[in-house]
């Protein structure tokens, strides 16, 4: 009886925090599948507010071990940027880091969890609720009203030319980025941010900007190793330096005494 009422609150703390905006849920790999993970420290703060007394470091602690001990959430570990380029991962999102289960099973706040319990959202019952219904009207179009058909008519049309639209800007900006660069150097591109992972204000803003080159990460971290890799050559060199230097006054020290 005791371990189903602990299960059910096990259960209740992960609704509330599965998709809090608190969590600060991160998009990861583990084990070839897609999944979220968040620091611990962002869920102690969570289940410090959730309750409306003062509700302290112990009580957040002992809830979150609820959820470990109920296996809703898993600890992990965050792969280096070298590991995961030793697993050829390159071909992964620039924000989405690969994970492995930690040997660590202490609950810090410096740790990282995996949600091993997926809560489906309202909105997306709701978006999938829609979007069926939107495939249903589409099967019916036949049976619209002729006034219905002929607005969807020219809204296709609409979506047709913003299509069109996008394309002749595409290749005006190509054309006075090549023009730019030829002149000004290093060119100039029209809604730099036209194609880049924003939202659709951002897009078209700002109206311009100077092309800039990109160092991927790969060669940052060859730069880094190889920076670590003379350091370590060159504090070797220095010790075994110091290591003669002084093995040569041990020397002249016996000489001269002798």
């Amino acid at each position: 009886m005791g371990t189903n009422n602990t299960r059910q609150e096990a259960l209740t703390l992960a609704k509330h925090l599965r998709h809090h905006s608190m969590l600060k849920n991160r998009p990861g790999i583990l084990e070839g599948k897609r999944v979220d993970f968040f620091k611990a420290k962002h869920a102690f703060r969570v289940l410090e507010t959730m309750s409306s007394d003062s509700t302290n470091t112990m009580d957040a602690m002992s809830a979150f071990s609820l959820l470990i001990r109920h296996k809703f959430i898993v600890r992990v570990d965050k792969l280096s940027l070298r590991s995961e380029r030793s697993e050829h991962s390159t071909n992964m999102r620039r924000r989405t880091r690969r994970l492995r289960i930690s040997a660590e099973h202490g609950v810090t706040d410096k740790a990282y969890y995996v949600w091993l319990y997926d809560q489906i959202p309202v909105t997306t019952v709701l978006l999938g609720i829609a979007a069926l219904l939107l495939v249903l009207a589409v099967i019916v179009y036949p049976l619209w009203p002729p006034r219905l058909r002929r607005m969807a008519h020219w809204l296709s049309w609409v979506a047709l030319g913003l299509v069109v639209l996008l394309l002749i800007l595409t290749i005006l900006r190509l054309f006075i980025f090549i023009i730019t660069l030829a002149i000004y150097p290093p060119g100039i591109w029209l809604f730099p941010n036209l194609y880049e992972d924003v939202g659709f204000i951002d897009s078209f803003w700002p109206l311009w900007g100077w092309h800039v080159k990109r160092k991927s990460k790969r060669k940052i971290v060859k730069n880094t190793d190889e920076k670590k890799t003379k350091d370590s050559l060159g504090s070797v060199s220095t010790s075994a330096l110091s290591e003669r230097r002084s093995g040569q006054v041990l020397v002249e020290d016996v000489s001269e005494k002798s």
